[in-house]
């Protein structure tokens, strides 16, 4: 979710209702982690979002097919 508004005074309250919607989606969630739709979250949740043995796979294929890591901004799996 990335609300966007046009008035900065409106920041806070705006803010504070992103944040209130994203913790009430989050009791409702499956608990699991998407790969299309991650963000900038860190490579924590990405390793997350593939699981230990596929992200260390994915890793090495990676590390193989573009070991410069040139194609990085996808979801940003870094190469062994």
């Amino acid at each position: 979710m990335y609300p966007v508004w046009e008035d900065p005074a409106a920041a806070e309250e705006n803010v504070a209702f992103a944040r209130n919607a994203d913790a009430a989606m989050k009791r409702r969630a499956a608990g699991r982690v998407y790969p299309n739709f991650i963000g900038d979250e860190g490579p924590a949740r990405i390793a997350e979002a593939f699981g230990p043995e596929k992200f260390r796979r994915l890793r090495r294929l990676k590390g193989v097919g573009d070991p410069d890591n040139v194609f990085r901004h996808n979801h940003k799996i870094p190469p062994l």
